[in-house]
């Protein structure tokens, strides 16, 4: 079975997404919360769950959609097979832009 492994940024991703939670939707600040970790925890068994997503500086990335409410989450991750490790990258609101090191990849093709 993979590790999961949380770096800095997601930590903070998880802070900044529960603080806004907690202004908005007091309410649902579990719930949401739980679904987000209910799904990552998807990936113990199922590591390759997530959509491959092309990048030069993180190897092996992938996107893994969390169905919450209207819009719900977009979670990335690395999976290295060989190592059976699982690095969760970043998350944020499907409504919000992608992660900086994405959209600058992004802009350098166009």
């Amino acid at each position: 079975m993979p590790q999961i492994i949380y770096t800095q940024r997601i930590t903070e991703d998880f802070q900044r997404l529960q603080g806004f939670l907690n202004e908005t939707a007091p309410h649902k600040t579990a719930e949401a919360m739980q679904a987000i970790f209910d799904k990552i925890d998807m990936l113990l068994t199922l590591p390759k769950i997530g959509r491959a997503v092309p990048n030069d500086t993180l190897p092996n990335l992938r996107q893994l959609t969390i169905k919450w409410g209207k819009y719900g989450y977009v979670a990335l991750y690395s999976y290295d097979e060989a190592e059976d490790l699982i690095v969760m990258e970043t998350i944020r609101h499907a409504r919000e832009l992608e992660p900086e090191f994405l959209r600058s990849r992004n802009q350098n093709e166009n």
